[in-house]
């Protein structure tokens, strides 16, 4: 899972920058908050003809700048989270940079963020963002199916916080759920590297079902090792 924290859940989800996880306000999007100055493979992108996509759920929910907030608390949270923190906490700083730089790539393009393509992206440090399925590969433990929904389970949480609508949320979750394949190893419904104790996993889990106020919390993404 460590691996995976270094991939787009694999290499660094940027920790570097913190995010204020209490501002919710949505600001007026420039081009570059729309997702227009996302580096894709270390270009600046660009909005055709300044045309900014006002309909992508990356503009309802405020924009790339928004996502790559939304990234660094993500690790943070992820890190916190005794059910699977043990994958994050022994990262590297260069490595957390590179997980949230490549989640938030990874984000970005599942909300369609203007100018931001995952494939062939890289991160900060000039590191290429690896596939999920290649930075997943040959982690230990492997990655269960309950590890992947405690995962998505903060991967929501942290939307919520930060001021993400449940409609969005629930045009978000199916995306997050959609990369499962690449990321989950084992459809083991245990948690591969938790430290929690017995009443720690139940905090855990009520707190994650009760900021998503809906079912999007455990059906949606990948772990963050992998993301890049």
């Amino acid at each position: 899972m460590r691996r995976i924290l270094l991939g787009l859940f694999g290499g660094a989800i940027v920790l570097a920058s913190a995010c204020d996880a209490g501002d919710d306000t949505v600001q007026p999007l420039s081009k570059k908050d729309a997702g227009g100055d996302a580096t894709t493979g270390g270009d600046a992108g660009g909005t055709e003809g300044g045309v900014i996509n006002t309909n992508s759920t990356c503009f309802k929910i405020g924009g790339f700048s928004k996502v790559q907030a939304i990234s660094s608390a993500v690790l943070k949270a992820a890190s916190a989270d005794c059910r699977i923190g043990a994958y994050f906490t022994g990262l590297a700083l260069t490595e957390q940079t590179h997980f949230t730089d490549c989640f938030a790539k990874q984000l970005g393009e599942m909300l369609q963020c203007d100018g931001v393509t995952y494939a062939g992206s890289i991160d900060s440090l000039q590191v290429a963002c690896r596939s999920l399925a290649d930075a997943h590969q040959a982690i230990n433990p492997q990655i269960t199916a309950a590890d992947f929904d405690a995962f998505v389970a903060d991967v929501t949480s942290v939307m919520k916080q930060l001021g993400v609508s449940t409609a969005d949320l629930g045009t978000i979750a199916p995306l997050l759920n959609g990369t499962r394949g690449p990321v989950q190893q084992s459809a083991d419904n245990t948690l591969g590297q938790t430290t929690c104790d017995a009443g720690a996993v139940d905090d855990a889990e009520a707190g994650a079902d009760g900021a998503t106020d809906s079912d999007s919390g455990s059906d949606t993404g990948a772990d963050a090792d992998d993301a890049g």
